[in-house]
């Protein structure tokens, strides 16, 4: 697509409804041309929106200072307000392999910060950087999602960041500088082919297209495809997810999960860690969990590590939650002056008063919260006393959380296990105020 006015306008349709369109302004070719741009659709009275820039000096480079008073030069001409963040001088002594994520990253919590509800970002990215991105995946391996297209919309915080360049070449963004005059910043960086993406635009590129002129059409096509593609898996994936995980989202069962063919064991296995734990599971390792772990899940029990999350199974289903943090230590619980208890990473207990149900509140009311150490005993109602690892067995609570629960005690004797059941000499007879105690713990 040949960049100009008019189709620039037809671009910015999804978001005319935005009162503020906020340009982030490297002073490069690309972001120049987009501020001019938007600046004559302005003055025209072609959109609605009013316009202003944040420039981000990253401090990284010995020009920055100079670019970040060029940008707020070229704003000031063009009667566009500006706000210009400088990273902290900290980013400077970072390892130089992780330095342009970590910019990066630093760059966008700068973009979330100047954003109101009724703002859009508007990023510069065009069809070179798409297809230049699209090679990198490749060249990593990346799977599907990561082969999709950089998207064009996105969520940032409350706001939203819109790229409407992505269809545009940087020759066609060029001859729109070119014949309008424009002034633009160029890194001296960017001619080093040390750097892979230097490398890979002044070398590779250069000689895929003197080859193929056409490589950006059947390329953008391809991403179109797999982007495609992406999608269809993301809804199977849906569907089957809802099927297989009806006790519980953290939860898939395991006899339904076996009946799909593997690919599509992948598939959802993939789409339910990146949903509950907002993880990206690797190739090896989802391939690892469906042809090695699965097909001998009822001979041994799987446990597999992802960052902060595990994968476990119990009982006919894989479990997905994160990795617990150290228990608390014992502490006391007035009932009667307060009727929630925070635990250290342990969740929130609960107290609901009521009446002839529950501990009895005349009998109890200062307890003793504690967990299990080992050995210990308990009679429910009506049943005869059992060690709390045949209570467990039998109630079937799973393994990892059976330290966990919280145990009440009161004058040394074990009066209840929370979400289990209470002891008979403590439970409050008919019309007898009492406490309903309950465990809310969260697993994902």
């Amino acid at each position: 697509m040949k960049f100009s006015l008019d189709n620039l306008t037809k671009e910015l349709v999804p978001i005319q409804n935005y009162k503020t369109l906020v340009v982030a302004l490297s002073g490069g070719l690309d972001s120049m041309v987009l501020l001019h741009a938007l600046s004559e659709l302005i003055e025209n009275e072609r959109i609605a929106a009013k316009i202003r820039a944040v420039h981000v000096n990253h401090r990284l480079h010995k020009d920055a200072d100079n670019w970040e008073i060029f940008c707020a030069e070229r704003c000031a001409a063009l009667n566009v307000p500006v706000k210009i963040k400088r990273l902290e001088k900290s980013l400077l002594n970072q390892d130089e392999s992780n330095l342009e994520y970590k910019a990066r990253k630093e760059r966008y919590k700068v973009f979330e910060s100047v954003m109101d509800q009724d703002c859009c970002m508007l990023l510069a990215h065009h069809l070179d950087d798409q297809l230049e991105t699209l090679f990198f995946r490749l060249n990593r391996g990346a799977g599907i999602k990561g082969l999709t297209a950089v998207p064009q919309d996105r969520e940032l915080g409350s706001a939203r960041i819109f790229r409407p360049l992505l269809g545009v070449s940087r020759k066609s963004l060029r001859q729109y500088a070119e014949n309008q005059k424009l002034q633009w910043v160029e890194d001296s960086s960017n001619a080093n082919v040390s750097y892979d993406r230097n490398f890979l635009r002044h070398e590779i590129l250069l000689k895929i297209e003197k080859r193929w002129p056409n490589y950006r059409k059947s390329w953008s096509k391809s991403l179109k495809i797999i982007s495609d593609a992406h999608s269809i898996l993301e809804e199977a994936a849906a569907t089957d997810l809802s099927l297989l995980s009806s006790q519980g989202q953290n939860k898939l069962s395991l006899d339904l999960l076996m009946l799909l063919p593997k690919e599509r064991q992948r598939n959802v296995i993939k789409y339910w860690v990146g949903k509950i734990a907002k993880k990206e599971i690797g190739w090896n390792k989802l391939h690892y969990i469906v042809d090695e772990a699965l097909p001998f899940v009822s001979e041994s029990n799987i446990e597999i590590e992802i960052d902060d999350y595990l994968i476990r199974s119990f009982r006919n289903q894989l479990h997905l939650f994160r990795r617990f943090g150290q228990l608390p230590e014992d502490c006391d619980w007035d009932l009667g002056a307060s009727q929630k208890l925070s635990l250290t990473n342990n969740g929130v207990l609960l107290a609901e008063e009521t009446i002839g149900r529950g501990l009895s509140r005349k009998l109890v009311d200062k307890v003793k919260i504690s967990f299990r150490q080992g050995g210990e005993t308990f009679r429910m109602l009506g049943r005869p006393r059992k060690s709390l690892k045949k209570i467990f067995q039998e109630a079937q609570i799973e393994p990892w959380l059976r330290s966990r629960i919280p145990l009440i005690y009161c004058k040394d004797e074990l009066i209840c296990i929370v979400g289990i059941g209470i002891s008979e000499k403590v439970l409050a007879n008919q019309a007898e105020a009492g406490f309903l105690v309950s465990w809310c713990f969260p697993q994902d």
